[in-house]
């Protein structure tokens, strides 16, 4: 919703952001979040340690330290409340893609309600400050489009199958990267999220999707026109400019190609499971 000054002209309304655009009501937005999610006063204390480092946050703050700032744990202050303001002043002065591993590592790293939670707000927040960015499951992904951010988000996080989740989460993950998305590679994962969601419903593991499908709608109530309106989808992926076996080095390949493939397929993976469930 436009504000009063917006509607009225008094300021100039937003606009997308660039990917590389972090302002500060982007950070501080973010930052209110994690505090909100991860470093709440119960996660960070433990008054009856000498240092007040609770156990949960004690071992995250390792794990920042080894593996997200690569720093010697030496150099983590000796008293939790420092140690939460030296997390602030490295978020605060990392630049826009540091701040967003940050929040990607801290997404992972929550579990149960609380990654929900922080998920959900980073994702208000986004949509509020118009970044490029939104959370899809614990990754962050160039999809704004509400509705094929969920299909991806499903197949990532409530997927029965490890393969599947695998799949899209790579595709999505290539199909994001900066400053050198992979498309091509984007749409072999995605598609191969599909096979992997076949050989779920077949227990077996077949080459491509085409004369499984058919013994997945004698099995399941699927309808033809789906079967091969995916069969011409995955001929796409076989064929074309030689996406699946790597053909050519020099690709026509567009962020809307892979987009929809992403989604597309995402969107096949969920139906294709969701069929077994019902059955």
């Amino acid at each position: 919703m436009t504000t009063f000054s917006e509607r009225l002209g008094f300021s100039a309304p937003k606009t997308d952001l660039r990917d590389a655009d972090f302002p500060d009501s982007l950070r501080h937005g973010l930052w209110d979040t994690l505090r909100t999610f991860c470093f709440t006063d119960s996660r960070i204390y433990d008054v009856s340690r000498d240092t007040e480092f609770s156990r949960a946050f004690d071992d995250l703050t390792w794990s920042l330290w080894f593996n997200f700032y690569r720093e010697s744990i030496d150099t983590r202050p000796y008293y939790a409340s420092d140690a939460l303001q030296d997390i602030k002043r490295k978020f605060y002065s990392s630049r826009f893609n540091e701040a967003y591993d940050f929040v990607e590592f801290m997404a992972d790293r929550s579990v149960g309600s609380s990654r929900d939670g922080l998920i959900q707000v980073c994702n208000e927040i986004f949509t509020r400050e118009r970044s490029a960015f939104r959370f899809a499951g614990p990754i962050l992904v160039r999809v704004t489009d509400e509705n094929q951010r969920i299909e991806i988000a499903s197949s990532i996080e409530q997927n029965k199958s490890v393969a599947v989740a695998s799949h899209i989460a790579r595709a999505a993950q290539l199909y994001s990267q900066q400053p050198n998305p992979d498309y091509r590679n984007s749409i072999k994962e995605a598609i191969s999220a599909v096979e992997a969601a076949v050989a779920f419903l077949t227990g077996d593991k077949p080459s491509g999707v085409a004369k499984p499908l058919r013994g997945v709608i004698e099995q399941y109530v699927i309808h033809p026109a789906l079967r091969d309106g995916f069969e011409k989808l995955y001929a796409y992926t076989s064929d074309a400019e030689g996406i699946r076996h790597a053909l050519l080095d020099d690709s026509k390949l567009t962020q809307a190609d892979a987009r929809y493939m992403l989604v597309s397929c995402s969107a096949f993976a969920n139906y294709l499971l969701a069929k077994k469930s019902e059955s």
